[in-house]
């Protein structure tokens, strides 16, 4: 992928994070190779790697499914620690 592809890539998946409803997760480090588009998510100091096949890039709807899921271990990541602060913050 040259950089303007990846560049799309990534607008393409952040604007699916944002469709799914977590803006305030960004998309960050993006590549490609046989046809597999790898990506990081971010918020804060979590992340979580994910992958789509490229061909997803094309197919919206597809798309969101898939990092729907990728989006709900990010998110446990988050709830986990949220979870253990207010635990911490009540003893």
């Amino acid at each position: 992928m040259n950089e303007r592809q990846i560049d799309d890539a990534r607008n393409f998946l952040q604007a699916v994070v944002s469709a799914l409803g977590r803006d305030d997760i960004g998309v960050g480090e993006v590549s490609q190779q046989d046809g597999v588009i790898y990506f990081t998510l971010t918020r804060g100091h979590f992340t979580e790697k994910g992958q789509i096949p490229a061909e997803l890039l094309a197919d919206r709807q597809r798309a969101l499914a898939q990092m729907n899921g990728i989006l709900l271990k990010l998110s446990k990541k988050i709830e986990g620690a949220h979870i253990a602060q207010a635990i911490q913050a009540a003893e």
